[in-house]
């Protein structure tokens, strides 16, 4: 296997991985780290999808450019430019607030998305 295949595969597996983390956390009404652990698994999944087709990792956390970058549906990049913010907003007490309550099952959603859409780019 290619290093790159490697690469991708293991940032694949950490966004799987991050999205059974916002389910249970959700799940469990812990909805800022649901929210959080949605971007990172949306944030992982574009960042495979650009190493394939970069051969390099992309740094960043702003999931509208990643998915910009990465050619991903008009529809889905805007549901990306709302799960963005949950990267500092939900981690930080002097950060702008982040309605996490309201925003966690729309961005399990999104990470979902994301990740079925990023699997389809690299099979």
């Amino acid at each position: 296997m290619r290093a790159v295949e490697r690469s991708r595969a293991r940032w694949l597996e950490q966004a799987q991985g991050d999205l059974e983390h916002a389910e249970l956390s959700h799940a469990n009404g812990h909805d800022e780290w649901a929210c959080f652990a949605a971007q990172q698994a949306a944030e992982k999944a574009l960042k495979a999808v650009l190493i394939e087709r970069r051969g390099r990792l992309v740094r960043g956390h702003d999931l509208f450019q990643l998915g910009q970058q990465a050619e991903v549906p008009k529809g889905l990049l805007e549901r990306c430019l709302k799960l963005t913010p949950a990267y500092v907003g939900t981690r930080y007490a002097d950060a702008p607030e982040y309605p996490a309550e309201e925003r966690a099952e729309e961005d399990i959603s999104t990470a979902r998305e994301v990740i079925a859409w990023a699997n389809s780019q690299l099979s």
